[in-house]
This record gives C-alpha cells, sequence and structure tokens, in this order.
C-alpha cells in the first residue's frame, strides 16, 4: 500500500495571519491546512519513490488537466534534478489530458478524453499519470480501464491528495502525496469556479462562500427559492395514510443563467418502471426522519450527490425541491441507473414537444407526456406521467409562468388540487 501524509479531519491547520493571502480572499478562507513547503517535501519524495519503482525505464508522463498543472511541473522538476544526481535516471516525454465524466442511454460512469495524443499510441509504453485529487476514484478506474485496452506496458498513478471519504470506491492511486479530509480544497492550482489556483498552500474553503457565483446566478437562485418557500407545506400531510412513504427529489441548478432540472433514466433491469425517466428518490427508510430525509439519501445512493451539497428550498407534498451546484457530476449507481440527463425547467412550459390524454379514473387529471432530446448526447427521453407533473409543477411556481397547455390545478395555487386529490383518495381507504 502508498504510504502517505495522513490530515486529520480535525487538523486545526495554520493561521492565515503567517502566510501572505491576497486580501480579496481572506473573507473566504479560514485557514491553511497544508502549507506549501510541506507540498514540496511530499512532492521530492514521490519523485524519489518513482525514480526508485521505474528508473531505467522510459516513461510517458501524462498531466490530468487542469488542477494538476502545477503539481505536474513541480514533479517533474524533482524527477529532473534527481535524474542528474541518481544511478537510476528515467528518460521522460510528458502529454496531457482533460478527463469529463458523462453519461448517456450507452454507458454509465464513462470518461471523456480530451486533448493529448491518441490513447492507443501508448500501446506497449510505461505511463505514469499524474493527478492532482482523487475523491470517489471512479473517473481514474474507468480512465485505466480504457489506458488498459491500449496495452501500455506499465501504468502507475501518482495522486498528490486522495480525499478520505464514503463515497470512495475503494481505489487507491500508487503514490499518495497527502490523504486529506471529505472538504473542499482549494489553492496550488485547485479551485472553486477558477477562482484560488493562484494560491501556492491548500486551504479549505468556507461554506458561506458565494462572492464568486455570478450576479446573475445569485439572483436567479435567490428568487426561485422565495417562491417555492411560499408553497413549502412542510410535513402538514405526513399523517395521511394514503401518502405513500417514498419522496424523490427534483435538482435545480442554474446553468448559462437559466433554471435546469437533473433527472435520470431508470435502469433496465430493475422490476418496477424499468427504463423509465423519473427524479431521484424512493421508498422511506425506518432510518429516515421525513421526507427531505428520504429523497436526499436515495440521490446519494442513486448518482452520488452528497446530501449536504444540496440547498433544500421546500417541500411540495411528495417531492423535496432542492439547489445544487452546475458543477455537480453525478456518479450514478449502475444498478439502478443507466443514465443522467438536465432539462431547462421551461421545457416543461412549452407546448412544443407536449402530449396529453385523458387519465384514468383518480388520477390527477391529464397524463402529460414530453419528448425530450438531449443536445449535448442527441439521446432522447420519454418523460412522462407524475414526474412530468411533478417537472410541470415546478417549472411553473419557479418560472411564474402559465403552462401553454392546459393542467388540472391553478398555477398560482397548486398545492390546493394536490391536496384535494390525496384526500380524494384517502376517503376511499
Amino acid at each position: 500500500m502508498a504510504s502517505f501524509l495522513e490530515i486529520a479531519d480535525d487538523e486545526k491547520g495554520y493561521d492565515l495571519d503567517h502566510f501572505c493571502v491576497p486580501r480579496h480572499y481572506e473573507n473566504d478562507l479560514e485557514k491553511v491546512i497544508i502549507p506549501h513547503g510541506l507540498i514540496m517535501d511530499r512532492t521530492e519524495r514521490l519523485a524519489r519513490d518513482i525514480i526508485q519503482d521505474m528508473g531505467g525505464h522510459h516513461i510517458v508522463a501524462l498531466c490530468v488537466l487542469k488542477g494538476g498543472y502545477k503539481f505536474f511541473a513541480d514533479l517533474l522538476d524533482y524527477i529532473k534534478a534527481l535524474n542528474q544526481n541518481s544511478d537510476k535516471s528515467v528518460p521522460l516525454t510528458v502529454d496531457f489530458i482533460r478527463v469529463k465524466s458523462y453519461c448517456n442511454d450507452k454507458s454509465t460512469n464513462s470518461v471523456k478524453v480530451i486533448g493529448g495524443d491518441e490513447l492507443s499510441s501508448l500501446s506497449g509504453k510505461n505511463v505514469l499519470i499524474v493527478e492532482d485529487i482523487v475523491e470517489t476514484g471512479r473517473t481514474m478506474q474507468t480512465l485505466l480501464s480504457l489506458l488498459s485496452e491500449c496495452n501500455p506496458k506499465m501504468v502507475k498513478v501518482v495522486s498528490l491528495l486522495v480525499k478520505r471519504t464514503p463515497r470512495s470506491s475503494g481505489y487507491r492511486p500508487d503514490y499518495i502525496g497527502f490523504e486529506v479530509p471529505d472538504s473542499f480544497l482549494v489553492g496550488y492550482a485547485l479551485d472553486y469556479n477558477e477562482y484560488f489556483r493562484d494560491l501556492s498552500s491548500f486551504f479549505p474553503v468556507l461554506h458561506s462562500v458565494k462572492c464568486f457565483e455570478t450576479a446573475a446566478t445569485m439572483h436567479v437562485k435567490e428568487d426561485t427559492i422565495a417562491i417555492l418557500e411560499q408553497f413549502d407545506i412542510g410535513n402538514k400531510l405526513s399523517s395521511l395514510p394514503v401518502l405513500p412513504k417514498a419522496s424523490v427529489l427534483i435538482p435545480l441548478m442554474v446553468k448559462n443563467g437559466e433554471l435546469h432540472t437533473m433527472m435520470t433514466l431508470r435502469s433496465k433491469e430493475l422490476r418496477t418502471s424499468a427504463g423509465e425517466v423519473c427524479f431521484p428518490g424512493g421508498k422511506r427508510d425506518p432510518s429516515d426522519r421525513d421526507d427531505v430525509d428520504t429523497a436526499l439519501r436515495e440521490a446519494e445512493e442513486e448518482i452520488g450527490l452528497p446530501p449536504e451539497d444540496v440547498q433544500v428550498s421546500g417541500l411540495l407534498v411528495t417531492p423535496v425541491v432542492g439547489f445544487i451546484d452546475e458543477s455537480f457530476c453525478p456518479c450514478p449507481n449502475p444498478a439502478e441507473v443507466s443514465a443522467v440527463f438536465t432539462v431547462p425547467l421551461d421545457f416543461f412550459t412549452s407546448d412544443k414537444d407536449h402530449y396529453a390524454t385523458h387519465g384514468v379514473a383518480g388520477t390527477m387529471g391529464m397524463l402529460h407526456s414530453f419528448h425530450f432530446v438531449d443536445p449535448d448526447s442527441g439521446s432522447q427521453y420519454h418523460i412522462w406521467g407524475l414526474t412530468a407533473m411533478f417537472a410541470i409543477l415546478v417549472s411553473a411556481l419557479a418560472l411564474k409562468k402559465k403552462p401553454d397547455f392546459h393542467v388540472a390545478f391553478d398555477p398560482e395555487d397548486p398545492i390546493s388540487f394536490f391536496q384535494q386529490v390525496l384526500h380524494r383518495r384517502t376517503s376511499k381507504l
């Protein structure tokens, strides 16, 4: 097992007053958790370990951008210096790639390689992948799987940081600089919305940091949250026996200044609703305190969304609505989810790709359906039934816009309609 320096969860760190920190960052940083000098010492030791293990072989050093560029440069500087004073030298060539996780209806948890030479050119070569941070490890595992198809002679991975997180897949790099707590770190080329890369040490970002969200994004989020809070029913209906002990999360995000929601395509291997579009969610566990707990737990199990990364905005009967960051990259559980995609909210108020039929007795009026084509992947999705109704409801509320087609509820007072439906169903028990 690779050796590393462990940074404890309760690490006190170092006061900012002892370091040179730009004044415009001071209100967003609490402390220095790993000083630059310590980073350099660990980087030199990693270089020595790599020389010891891989010395004498020609190596292709593959830098994973963007966050890995500073560590990559410093690591190679140490390797070059050691080459001049060591019995084991390492002939090096370098290349750069970016990796992006994506999901579609054909594959999950995949990696798209951007830039660099074709991976096939690495056939028969010794490859050293240089990464800045490994979190769950799933992206790296998939990248390694892609590389193995190209038949390299040897592949080693060095990562400056590895997060200690319950979401870990269990993957561990061959060389590790530091094992760090499950918190958001910036500095030394790691960023938050492209800020903080210029800092030379590692810092945990305060949870309250908002100063770098664009004014437009903040405005949209704050207005939407204020609207949804007016319709938050809390647990008013939880005592009704007809209510299923289940709930879903409707994740909202702001992309390019517009509201979007994230949806999933259920695995075809599931026993119920296989291959259908839905929101993350499921049945309540005995350990769940309420519907919000259920929705957040299910979202983490299905798409890897940490509960602490959801800003809950309200409970609309059974759906829980919350904001997530646009940068969230889902890690779908292949046993439950075969694809994850986002849809603009205004799509659910337009009649362009909408059609409806009369529902059966006891249902919520019309049965709404939408045909959505993902502009990124070209994949086509059929969104219908209760999922479509929830999407219409949230879209009408958040956008303060009446749909172009007929709906059975009043967009200005939709909760009354849902309450009436639930009470009608209760009376038949």
